[in-house]
Formats: structure tokens, sequence, C-alpha cells
């Protein structure tokens, strides 16, 4: 778990110097957000700079030489434009890691931000939680847990990886008598500084944990893939491909009489039914059982979830509003997937020491 930022990383001593640094990098990270930004704005304005330069130079009068020089300008500052901001963005998210990383260490070596503006930091006897504003709370080591989480999005070896910290609920609810007996997790970070504070306290961490070397590139092979359709995104997505197909095929025979008419019509049913397959193959979720883990993603959405069998203490089945579900016991929590037909009865043939 490197810690390289590409600033440096020494801490003042005064408060004053420490203020002065973290208002420094806030300033740096501004400017290379509000760049970014700027940059992602001036390639849009390139590219619709492209498409006005081919309807004038289709229905009005523009040397053609002077067409081809704006044409490639505008390109090219497209692209430009929109590199620059990518790499700005990314420079700009490495920098605020770095600013919380030195507020972190300016309150304390063992401090770490569990939430926007709250610190926990080790002390001999537990966890302080502080903010700048607002009551502290410390709660015991011996009511605290720590896990070591790798959250995947796909079925493979890589993710990212956190510390969740399960402390009970009642250190945290105003309400004392309502938090019962329930745990909070409070999730962080992965930092070697975090593993060495876990350490030196004589505390465990719980979980899968991250390897040394490098991570094997290999993808899994899933052993059954169940679809769950989503009908109304699915229609909506085929009226959309539709769509892009009539006007793609418009610019083809409009272009025969205007040809740059064509090719921009052309180019833009063509971009829509690009647009729309991807919602067409978005439009069903995707519940996958491999042989290291379980692989779920819902209908019309980007973000997915892989489970490796480690992680999973058990499976049960249950239903929720007359849909059966399938719950995922973790150590730190559950985790609930649709359950098709067939699922559990596949289940049942080739993981049964996992069911309950």
């Amino acid at each position: 778990m490197s810690e390289k930022y590409p600033f440096d990383t020494s801490i003042p001593t005064s408060s004053e110097e420490q203020q002065k640094r973290a208002r420094a990098l806030a300033i740096v990270n501004t400017f290379a957000g509000a760049s970014a930004f700027a940059l992602a704005i001036f390639a849009i304005l390139a590219l619709v700079g492209i498409v006005v330069i081919l309807f004038v130079y289709e229905f009005g009068k523009m040397d053609l030489r002077l067409f081809v020089i704006l044409l490639g300008s505008f390109a090219g500052g497209t692209v430009a434009f929109a590199l620059a901001a990518f790499f700005l963005m990314r420079l700009s998210g490495r920098i605020e890691k770095r600013r919380l990383d030195f507020l972190e260490r300016c309150d304390s070596p063992e401090s770490f931000f569990v939430g926007e503006g709250t610190l926990a930091t080790f002390t001999p006897s537990g966890i302080l939680l502080h903010a700048e504003k607002g009551p502290s709370v410390e709660v015991p080591y011996r009511d605290i847990r720590f896990f070591s989480i790798c959250s995947r999005k796909r079925a493979r070896e890589e993710g990212e990886w956190s510390v969740v910290i399960e402390v009970p609920a009642s250190y945290l609810a105003k309400d004392k008598m309502g938090a019962g007996k329930s745990a909070a997790l409070i999730q962080t970070e992965a930092k070697p500084r975090l593993a060495e504070a876990i350490a030196a306290h004589g505390l465990t961490l719980l979980g899968e944990q991250r390897p040394e070397g490098p991570l094997p590139k290999k993808r899994f092979t899933a052993k059954r893939m169940f679809f769950l359709p989503d009908a109304k995104l699915k229609r909506r997505a085929v009226f959309l491909c539709a769509g892009g197909a009539v006007l793609a095929v418009a610019g083809i025979g409009v272009a025969f009489w205007e040809i740059w008419a064509g090719v921009i019509l052309c180019f833009f049913g063509l971009l829509l039914l690009a647009r729309s397959i991807f919602s067409l193959v978005r439009s069903r979720g995707v519940l996958a059982f491999y042989e290291e883990g379980i692989y779920w993603t819902a209908a019309g959405r980007t973000d997915s979830l892989f489970l490796k069998w480690e992680e999973i203490e058990s499976l049960s089945r249950g239903e929720r509003e007359g849909l059966g579900l399938i719950a995922a016991k973790c150590a730190y929590g559950e985790y609930h997937f649709p359950c098709p037909r067939g699922a559990w009865e596949f289940l049942q043939e080739t993981f049964p020491g996992k069911l309950r």
C-alpha cells in the first residue's frame, strides 16, 4: 500500500505553517479542478465548431484550403482539450488525497479521515472520533473490530482496498436507548500507516489481506449466468436503436444531394445507435456465479459488485416485497441479490457448503 504523492510529505512544526500548506494544497487542487472543467468546456465548444464549419462549408462560401485548416484546428483542439482535462482531473484527485493525508498527519500520525471532516485517532485506550466542530466520542478497543476489504466491480483480483471499522451504534446514536445492539460501519482508506497503527496497539485486522506481490491479471470464468431483463428499459433502448438506424440511413440518402449534410445526419444517427445499443445491453441485470465468487449488476446501472467466496460466510434464501432474494452474509454485513429461477438449485448443487 504505497502512499506516493507529488508534493513534499513532511509536517511543519508550527500550526501556522501547517495551515498555510493546507491552504496552498487546497488552492492548487481548486485551480486544477477548475482548469479541467474549463478545458472540458473548450473541448465541447471545439466539437461544436467542427459541426459549424461543416455547415458553413456546405451551405455557404468557404475556400477549401481555409476549410481544411479550420477543420484540422478544431479537431486537434477537441482532442488536445479533452486529454488535458482528463489528466488535470486525475492530478486534482491526487492533490486532494495528498491534502487529506496531510491534514490527518497534522492531527496525529495515527489519525485517519472516516467521513466528511471527521477523524478517527488511535489513543492508548481506544479510537477517538472527532471533528473540528462538535463533540468527540471515544470507543474502547474492546468494542471495535477492523476489517480489510477489497471492493471489486469486476470478476477479477483487482479492486479498491479499504478498512472498515465496526463500532457499536450506541456510541454514535443520539438516542442511546434506540441504538440497541446494532453495529455501525465506518470506512476509511487502506494505508500503511493505518495497518501499522492497528498492529502497534495489539489489534487484529480481519478480512481479506492484501498480497505483497503483484496481483494476477487473469479474468475469472463464469460457471453459470442468470439474466434479469427490465422490460421498460429494453423497450426504450429498442426504440432509440430504431431511431438511430433511421437517422443513419436517412443521412446516407441525403448525402447523394448534399454530401456534408448527409455526413452530419449519418454521424448523429450512428452516435445515437451506438448509445442505444449500450443501453440495450445495460437493460438487463446479471447475476453470475464463479468458482471464485458472485458477480451482480442491476439493470440500467453502471456500478457492479463481485464478492469472493472467502468473504462470504453463508448464503440464505429470503423474500422481500414478493421477490425472492439471496442474502450473502459477510463478517462486516450482508449483501442481497435477486434469486432468479434455477439460481438456488444451482447453488445447492455447486456450493452446498455455503448454504444455510
